[in-house]
């Protein structure tokens, strides 16, 4: 191998060793996933997301298809025969138009069915992107709290851990026995039990993340912290609502929203827009019909002159008897029936939900402020044990105790928060706010509520 081989195999070397230690860094450093990035993501990648879509547009591909109906309708022919016995050609051709005149209002009901149909796959597509951006929302919170869990875990098992090696210690010196050194492993493999089981639960949460977003379900999840905003601001806007706002009042501004902005709304006023169009639609046929026809022909051959014929004509029809057509009508008024009671069902259970999501978010609310003031005396308690216990003062039993009162408040502390969290998720998506990153105070609804009336007026 000569030397220029040599010096070329080297920099090839060097420069692909460069390149891997800066994707290696690069790679190690990544940014966390953020609550926005993850719903950007699930939007992007869901299939039942992308199923909506392709029926959103399938619909707007109807509405186009019904308003073509209006248009003109165009057709050419042609006709050549040839004779080998006597060498005789004939060639005909003509061009047809057609054209509807009066349809009794027929073409235009279905064009306006087939619009508020389309935007009722569009108000599907916008009611699923909330509850989309909610469940990605709320498993994105599992997680973080799976992980805040495990990690108020670990630090239990480096404490007892800790414990244990003084304690040891103390043994060899001869100032404890063996009952306290078993007392400290015992707790030792009770917490490193209890890291398994949330762990377990850990990867559960991831794995419903990644599904959610259709990734791989062993893909990592390194999430960045919730910016969902603090829950000492959530809870000042509730007390000061509660002062000027009953119970009552809240709710029913809540419940004005809903009929604003929800698309669950939305849809069900468009399906009886639709089903009143089709009723239209059916009662246009005992209608009489008219069409426009236009024709142009001409022919020519080797035996004949060539003959050009043009006809203009008006068609119109209507049917004597059609038994069909009061029948298609009964059910259409059925149908339209249908939905206005499906939608004053929807209104009756929408109420009801409201009014519970609401309970249980101002409950969740209360148990996190119980939770911290019990985990700030859980703590003071703890201290105070852990101050007597170096003095000599109190015995392993009162400082295992103290910690495991400790612990099991921050846990309760940190589950009561995130199932806060997640409540407001489900009373937010249930309105149709789509904002996932604060809670709708309800001097904005209050706003929006009063700028429907003005419309309205």
């Amino acid at each position: 191998m000569t030397n220029t081989q040599k010096n070329f195999f080297i920099t090839v070397f060097i420069v692909t060793f460069v390149f891997f230690l800066v994707y290696y860094r690069e790679s190690l450093s990544s940014p966390l996933l953020t609550l926005e990035e993850s719903i950007s993501t699930a939007l992007e990648r869901n299939l039942n997301h992308k199923n909506l879509q392709l029926e959103y547009e399938k619909n707007l591909i109807r509405e186009e298809q019904n308003r073509d109906e209006l248009l003109p309708k165009i057709r050419a022919g042609s006709t050549v025969t040839e004779t080998d016995q006597y060498r005789q050609n004939y060639h005909y051709y003509s061009v047809s138009v057609s054209q509807p005149v009066y349809t009794g209002g027929k073409l235009q009901a279905q064009i306006g069915a087939a619009k508020a149909r389309g935007l009722v796959s569009c108000f599907d597509l916008l009611a699923d992107e909330i509850r989309l951006e909610k469940s990605v929302s709320q498993e994105y919170m599992r997680v973080l709290k799976q992980q805040q869990l495990l990690a108020v875990r670990q630090s239990s098992i480096d404490m007892a851990k800790k414990q244990l090696e003084f304690v040891q210690k103390e043994q060899q010196a001869g100032k404890r026995g063996q009952e306290a050194v078993l007392r400290w492993q015992v707790q030792v493999n009770n917490y490193q039990e209890d890291a398994l089981s949330l762990k377990n639960a850990l990867d559960n949460a991831v794995i419903n993340f990644n599904t959610l977003l259709e990734r791989d379900l062993s893909t990592p999840v390194e999430l960045a912290p919730y910016d969902g905003g603090s829950f000492e601001g959530d809870y000042k806007e509730y007390q000061e609502e509660t002062v000027k706002f009953t119970q009552e009042e809240i709710l029913e501004q809540l419940m004005a929203y809903c009929l604003k902005y929800s698309p669950d709304v939305w849809r069900r006023d468009k399906l009886i827009e639709a089903s009143l169009l089709d009723l239209r639609a059916n009662q246009a046929d005992i209608y009489p019909q008219a069409n426009l026809y236009y024709s142009y022909n001409w022919s020519s051959g080797n035996v004949i002159t060539e003959v050009h014929s043009s006809t203009l004509s008006l068609g119109m029809y209507f049917y004597i008897f059609n038994q069909s057509d009061r029948e298609d009508i009964r059910i259409a008024r059925l149908s339209l029936e249908q939905t206005r009671i499906q939608k004053e069902i929807f209104i009756r259970d929408l109420k009801s939900q409201i009014k519970k999501y609401y309970a249980s978010q101002v409950s969740s609310m209360n148990q996190v402020i119980l939770k911290k003031e019990q985990t700030e005396k859980a703590k003071e308690y703890k201290d105070q044990i852990q101050e007597k216990y170096k003095n000599g003062n109190a015995t392993d039993v009162d400082l295992i105790d103290a910690y495991n009162s400790y612990y099991s408040n921050q846990f309760s502390e940190i589950r009561a928060l995130y199932d806060y969290y997640i409540e407001r998720e489900n009373l937010q998506a249930l309105i149709g706010y789509s904002d996932f990153h604060k809670s709708p105070p309800i001097s904005s609804i209050r706003d929006s509520v009063s700028e429907v009336s003005r419309e309205k007026k």
